[in-house]
């Protein structure tokens, strides 16, 4: 092989990888201007939920009970739950739907069973168009059910894998009860929106209502409080952590370069610094 052969080997080498690198780029733009335009309010909607107000929102406290002087419960307030899925969850769609399509069956028998209004074909099919439309909440039945009751529901199949593999995403609401109904009701007070109204919950509402989930103590747990961004608990920022290369001079003099042939076409005859 001539040295003229070994010369253009190279040189199509270098214009392949040439043309692979101009590829690569342009398919960077592609993804960046769909990111942009065709995706941007998928993404604008994504990081709306992960703002800092939205995941470390407040969790407001359970209201705490009433109780006569022998122990009997006055008031209370209790959970129930709505059973719902989301047929989006990763597992769920791992390997074809496997997980799912084994358990959908024995799932639709334990639901008709339990709710008794629909039959298992139904919940079936009802759990498939679901599953199909990949929705991210799919309300399995509109009744409400106590905390007993959801304990035994969520070891039904597919829900007994957990929120993560299975996708089963109850919804819980706080009720506040009467036991002995209308009875003494009125001194015993009411609530809307777990806002006290009258009777004992307004009197002792203070205590009644506990304290959020931001805590007690804790630079967190205070309104106005926060960290600065950036700030890692105490510990060496990132920021300070890299490695840094020279330095920039505030007194530096700047020069500039004259070099003979300069001064040889200048028609100066005397040149001073």
């Amino acid at each position: 092989m001539t040295r003229e052969d070994q010369h253009r080997q190279i040189w199509l080498r270098a214009i392949g990888l040439y043309v692979l690198m101009a590829l690569f780029a342009l398919l960077i733009v592609r993804r960046i201007y769909c990111i942009q335009n065709t995706e941007r309010d998928r993404w604008s909607a994504l990081s709306d939920s992960l703002r800092r107000e939205n995941v470390m929102r407040v969790i407001e406290p359970n209201r705490g009970n009433i109780l006569s002087d022998d122990g009997s419960i006055l008031a209370a307030s209790i959970p129930q739950y709505k059973l719902a899925m989301d047929f989006g969850a990763e597992n769920l769609r791992l390997n074809g739907g496997k997980v799912f399509y084994d358990n959908v069956d024995s799932l639709a028998l334990c639901l008709s069973r339990f709710f008794g209004d629909k039959s298992k074909a139904e919940y079936k099919r009802s759990l498939i168009r679901g599953y199909e439309q990949k929705k991210r909440y799919f309300l399995i039945n509109n009744r409400v059910i106590s905390h007993a009751e959801f304990k035994e529901v969520r070891d039904f199949p597919l829900f007994r894998l957990g929120k993560y593999k299975s996708g089963f995403t109850p919804q819980m609401e706080v009720k506040r009860i009467k036991p002995f109904g209308s009875l003494a009701a009125i001194t015993i007070g009411n609530t809307q929106n777990e806002r006290a109204q009258n009777g004992v919950e307004r009197a002792f509402d203070s205590y009644l209502k506990g304290t959020s989930g931001r805590g007690h103590k804790g630079q967190k747990a205070r309104t106005g409080g926060g960290v600065r961004r950036g700030f890692e608990g105490g510990q060496t920022p990132l920021y300070r952590r890299l490695p840094k290369r020279g330095f920039t001079n505030i007194h530096a003099k700047t020069y500039t370069e004259v070099t003979l042939t300069m001064l040889n076409k200048s028609k100066a005859t005397d040149v001073t610094a």
